[in-house]
């Protein structure tokens, strides 16, 4: 039992970049090279696989007595287990059998959750974060990492060029395995009370998706709301586009809350979408949605009456009359709206709590970036989380695979750059420059100084990218980010092209990523100390590394 979940786990750490939550990266290399026990583990992936879904289904093999062992001893196992033991010819042969079967499984997992909480054996209240549930999360995010992998590997899907392709790809169209229908499922429909989890392209996605104790593979939430229709019904994804009255409401750091429609959201291009919906009264997830739409309604409309003297060159849909992104996360405020907060305010005025179990936070002390982007509290609900709230079906999973490959590469960074902060005590040190520079801009947008026009186009906008909550450091942090985030990932992009010349097209693991920023970082911080030109140093590093 517990080798057939090494192989599972195995994949997502040395294939398919999964990241282990409690082992050093320096370990991770070291684990890589030792030998399996042959005679237990199945060079069939699929055969393996389907062995691992077949255990989580058997309620007298996975429990909830025994789920947080089951589930934990998987790292143990990894130590078993070297990267060219499975049969490549094979798993290419079964890759979308694999995909599915992984995909199900997860649905198992979720399907298991719910027995759990429904018998009362895990009671959230009172666990907040059963040990159960927590390595359910790595569970669910290192298989969906081996379907990423797999479907990167050997689909042929061309790479996203942002300079020359379409940003959004069929949003919830497609086959297998680009859109993963859950059983029961004939085609997408929308229906109000829906909630869309998504991951975009960013820096500060990868930020966001990754910054809790344990990663998460998603970094935004929308709530869908059908305008005058309390009736329950489903419109199918050409009907969501082309009727008005299907919304989205969301909330956006540069501009804070929004409400827009169907077909303006999949316009955005996510890299991934998952879609959501309410097991019970359709009728209670409508009023749901509406109480935040009207919420979000009637601030807009109040920000904009107290606003009278500006409406010379403001109109209702300026991002200063909407609500505020709220940077803490602060569940307990609607002053200030983040993401998930839009769903949950919604759903509680109905006495439904959500999410069923929340994001632990690492602590400011190991991770500076919370300190940066001006994070308040220790728990918090992060979009992720509703992978784990049972309460609501999972009804289809769209990936864009064009852009899974930046996704590998940007969690690789984020990783990295967290577990220096963590394990060498890596911080952020700001351009001054940059901090001045932003203090100006924040000067312009708090004055109201209006966009600039030259020669008819806009040269300058900064209603569009600054709101006025957010601080000057905060604003600074982010654009440092993306510096040292660049950096890193051109490094692994460029690692990852040498070393698919040479070995027949195959990708790099994540265990390789961290190998090659591990000796970058080293390069890089000689290079800071010895008086000369850095990469990266300049801006990210501990106190105490000092020039010569």
């Amino acid at each position: 039992m517990k080798n057939i979940i090494a192989v599972l786990f195995f994949l997502a750490v040395f294939i398919v970049g999964y990241r282990v939550s409690f082992l050093p990266a320096s370990e991770i290399k070291e684990l890589s090279s030792r030998t399996p026990d042959s005679a237990q583990l199945s060079p069939d992936l699929l055969s393996t696989v389907t062995s691992f879904a077949a255990l989580i289904e058997n309620p007298q093999s996975f429990n909830v007595q025994n789920c947080a062992t089951i589930m934990s001893e998987t790292y143990a196992d990894l130590s078993q287990v070297r990267p060219d033991y499975f049969d490549e010819q094979q798993v290419h042969k079964d890759y979308l059998q694999i995909i599915r079967k992984l995909y199900l499984t997860r649905l198992s997992l979720r399907d298991r959750l719910n027995e759990f909480v429904q018998n009362k054996q895990l009671d959230p209240q009172a666990a907040q974060e059963h040990l159960c549930v927590s390595h359910m999360r790595d569970v669910v995010r290192a298989v969906r990492f081996i379907e990423d992998y797999l479907g990167e590997l050997y689909l042929g899907a061309k790479t996203f060029d942002p300079e020359k392709d379409v940003k959004a790809y069929g949003t919830f169209t497609g086959q297998e395995p680009w859109l993963e229908k859950s059983p029961g499922v004939s085609e997408i429909t929308f229906r109000s009370g829906d909630i869309i989890i998504s991951r975009g392209n960013a820096f500060t996605s990868a930020a966001i998706a990754r910054i809790g104790e344990i990663d998460s593979q998603f970094s935004h939430l929308a709530f869908v709301y059908v305008d005058g229709d309390d009736s329950g019904r489903e419109y199918t994804l050409e009907e969501a586009q082309k009727n008005p009255n299907v919304m989205i409401m969301e909330a956006h750091i540069e501009i804070g809350s929004t409400i827009r429609s169907l077909a303006e959201y999949l316009s955005d291009g996510n890299a991934r979408n998952v879609l959501y919906r309410y097991k019970g009264d359709p009728k209670v997830a409508h009023v749901s949605a509406k109480w935040s739409y009207d919420y979000i309604r009637s601030m807009v409309a109040s920000r904009y009456k107290r606003r009278s003297a500006t409406e010379f060159f403001l109109d209702k849909n300026h991002p200063d009359f909407h609500v505020p992104y709220d940077f803490k996360m602060d569940l307990s405020s609607p002053k200030e709206i983040f993401c998930s907060e839009i769903a949950s305010m919604g759903y509680e005025k109905n006495s439904i709590k959500i999410p069923l179990f929340f994001t632990t936070l690492v602590s400011r002390k190991e991770n500076s970036m919370i300190d940066a982007l001006d994070i308040s509290v220790r728990k918090m609900f992060a979009p992720g989380d509703m992978e784990f709230d049972v309460r609501f079906h999972m009804l289809a999973e769209w990936r864009d695979y064009r852009k899974v490959k930046n996704l590998r590469f940007k969690d690789a960074v984020l990783s990295t750059m967290f577990s220096w902060m963590k394990e060498k005590k890596y911080e952020f040190y700001r351009n001054p420059l940059h901090i001045i520079g932003a203090k100006g801009f924040f000067l312009a947008r708090n004055l109201d100084i209006p966009k600039v026009v030259f020669n008819g186009k806009v040269i300058l906008d900064l209603t569009q990218t600054l709101p006025k909550n957010m601080t000057p450091k905060t604003a600074s942090t982010v654009q440092t980010l993306n510096a040292i985030g660049e950096t890193l990932e051109n490094r692994l992009i460029q690692a990852e092209k040498e070393y698919s010349k040479d070995h027949n097209h195959l990708l790099m693991t994540h265990a390789q990523f961290l190998s090659v920023l591990e000796q970058y970082r080293k390069e890089d911080a000689e290079l800071y100390q010895s008086g000369k030109k850095s990469d990266f140093h300049k801006n990210f590093r501990p106190k105490d590394l000092k020039k010569k």
